[in-house]
């Protein structure tokens, strides 16, 4: 997810109409108008549409964003229909976002649907053009290497544009969200980009006890990651479940809307959901403790 808030604006903003605020009455009183007029003016791009992101995009079209874009090139499958309830059994064969896409807008009429069938417009060629007026984008589902290239362009002309310093009270250390992945994707980058299967719980065991001797954990902490754990990751890493994602879609949600509405910090910086344990926790990946 990459965002700046200082850029949630088009050239002429829309207002927030009587009818509107009528609609979104609770939410102006919980975060304030000025809040709901930037989530309102702002333009988000979802890509890939599986159960996370499915959840993720409810509750963004829910809270009364401008405009909704969402990318993606599959075409329904029975699997799909497990965690996905915008699709349907008769719209297997389908392009996942041609069948979501009314169910999607029923949500909320006053929000903007648009879909594209297609991740070419995610290449390095002509991305910049594909992301010239998006605000926020959310990717989920993509292999290691399309993800490292997604970046909205609002983000980087805050930078050019937006030059006022300020002095600095406090000091922090910022650490590149590269450094916080690279644990996540090791699996991957030794696969070719291949994901989780059920035979693979031993390796993930392996590579994990390597990964915590390199960073030097304290073993009295942990000595080895438990077998029964990188197994059971193993065999469940390719399915969904759609508790779990109402979960995780809606703290990536609830996320994506403060970066939006520029209120309370974000998690910081990494979210873990236990399915089996129903326990949810926040990691701070790579980060000084506070």
């Amino acid at each position: 997810m990459l965002s700046d808030p200082s850029v949630v604006s088009k050239t002429v903003p829309l207002q927030i109409t009587e009818d509107e605020a009528a609609v979104y009455d609770r939410q102006i009183r919980l975060w304030g108008l000025d809040a709901q007029q930037r989530m309102r003016n702002a333009t988000i791009m979802i890509v890939g549409l599986k159960g996370v992101a499915t959840e993720t995009a409810k509750n963004l079209v829910l809270a009364g964003i401008g405009k909704l874009i969402v990318v993606d090139e599959k075409d329904v499958s029975e699997e799909d229909l497990g965690a996905d309830f915008f699709l349907r059994e008769e719209d297997v064969g389908k392009k996942r976002v041609d069948a979501a896409k009314p169910r999607i807008e029923s949500l909320n009429p006053l929000v903007t649907v648009e879909t594209i069938p297609s991740l070419a417009s995610l290449e390095p060629g002509v991305m910049q053009a594909s992301l010239e007026d998006v605000d926020l984008v959310c990717v989920t589902d993509l292999d290691r290497n399309t993800m490292g290239y997604v970046r909205p362009k609002r983000s980087w002309q805050a930078r050019q544009e937006n030059t006022d310093i300020l002095p600095l009270k406090n000091r922090t250390t910022t650490v590149l969200l590269g450094e916080a992945e690279s644990t996540l994707w090791e699996f991957q980058a030794r696969h070719d980009g291949a994901l989780l299967t059920e035979n693979d719980g031993r390796e993930i065991g392996r590579i994990a006890d390597a990964l915590f001797s390199a960073a030097k954990i304290n073993k009295r902490v942990l000595q080895a990651i438990p077998q029964d754990i990188s197994e059971s990751l193993a065999a469940t890493a390719a399915h969904e479940f759609s508790p779990v994602c109402a979960v995780v879609g809606g703290m990536l949600a609830q996320d994506m809307l403060k970066a939006l509405a520029g209120r309370d910090p974000p998690i910081a910086n990494l979210f873990v959901f236990d399915g089996n344990t129903g326990h949810g926790s926040v990691c701070r990946m790579n980060m000084p403790l506070p």
